[in-house]
C-alpha cells in the first residue's frame, strides 16, 4: 500500500509539473503572438508612410511644374516656399510614422501585460499607463503643430523630436521590463 501511495504522489507531482510547463508554453505562445501581431502592424505603418511620402513627392513635383510654367514674378520665392513646405510635410509624415509605431508597441505591451496577468509587477501597469498618456499628449501636440503654421517651426520640431525620443526610450524600457517579468 505504501508503495502505491508513493507512486501516486510521484504521478501527481509530475502531472503538476507538466501542467505548469504547459501553462508556461501557452503564455510564451501568447507573448510571441503579441510580438508577431506588432510586427505585422508595424509593417502596415511603414507601408502607409511610404505611400504618404510618395503622395507628398508627387504633389510637390506637380506644384513645382505649375510654378515653373507660370511667368509670375517671384518664381524663385515660390520654389523656396515649396521646398520648405515639402520638407515640413515630409517631416510630419516621418513623425506620424514614429507615433504610429509607438502606438503599436504600446498596444503590444498592453497585450503582454494582460498575458502575464498576476505575474506582471504593478510597476509595469503604471509605466504602461504613463507611456500611453505621453503618447496621447504627443499626438495632440503633433496635430496642433500640423494645423498651425508656427513661426518657430524649428523649435517646435526640436521639442517634438526630443519628446518622441524620450517616449521611445520609455517604451523600450517597458518592453525590456516585460520580457524580464516573463522570463
Amino acid at each position: 500500500m505504501r508503495k502505491n501511495t508513493w507512486l501516486y504522489v510521484a504521478l501527481l507531482l509530475s502531472g503538476g509539473a507538466c501542467a505548469e510547463s504547459h501553462a508556461e508554453q501557452v503564455r510564451d505562445a501568447r507573448l510571441s503572438q503579441a510580438d508577431d501581431n506588432a510586427k505585422v502592424r508595424e509593417h502596415t505603418v511603414e507601408q502607409q508612410a511610404k505611400e504618404r511620402n510618395e503622395v507628398i513627392g508627387d504633389r510637390y513635383d506637380s506644384l513645382r511644374q505649375e510654378a515653373a510654367k507660370s511667368d509670375e514674378p517671384g518664381a524663385d520665392d515660390t520654389e523656396d516656399l515649396l521646398k520648405l513646405s515639402q520638407e515640413r510635410a515630409e517631416y510630419q509624415s516621418k513623425a506620424q510614422e514614429q507615433l504610429d509605431k509607438l502606438a503599436v508597441r504600446i498596444d503590444s505591451a498592453q497585450q503582454k501585460i494582460n498575458v502575464l496577468g498576476g505575474r506582471a509587477p504593478l510597476a509595469l501597469t503604471t509605466d504602461l499607463k504613463t507611456a500611453r498618456q505621453e503618447h496621447q499628449t504627443l499626438e495632440q501636440e503633433f496635430v496642433a503643430l500640423r494645423s498651425v503654421r508656427s513661426p518657430n517651426w524649428e523649435g517646435d520640431k526640436t521639442r517634438l523630436e526630443q519628446r518622441l525620443s524620450k517616449l521611445q526610450d520609455r517604451v523600450s524600457r517597458l518592453s525590456d521590463d516585460i520580457e524580464n517579468a516573463a522570463g
